[in-house]
């Protein structure tokens, strides 16, 4: 389920990043347990593209970005972060759970 959050996150960075859905969706990281967030988008390889550090890309696309299946975008040392909205996860959660019950 984690695969559909990771797919907004990249459609979301799609609408202010001019590169290849395919790409955005391979630079997403899952950030380590001491680091806040669901998923992590590093913008170094961004930083010569744009001419900018990876930490003002990162802080530029907190600003812009917008979703509703996130509840929080934070930049941190040059990746921006993403948090999910927990009550489309739980909704989400529970649609999977009911879509996979058999009747005895």
């Amino acid at each position: 389920m984690l695969t559909i959050y990771k797919q907004h996150f990249a459609e979301a960075l799609a609408k202010q990043i001019d590169l290849p859905l395919e790409e955005l969706l391979a630079m997403i990281e899952i950030p380590p347990e001491n680091i806040p967030g669901d998923f992590a988008f590093p913008c170094f390889k961004l930083s010569k593209l744009l001419k900018k550090s990876p930490l003002q890309i990162a802080e530029e696309l907190k600003k812009k970005l917008h979703s509703d299946y996130f509840s929080l975008f934070e930049h941190i040392s040059g990746y921006l972060n993403a948090h999910i909205a927990q009550p489309h996860f739980i909704e989400d959660s529970l649609k999977l759970k009911a879509s996979n019950f058999k009747p005895l």
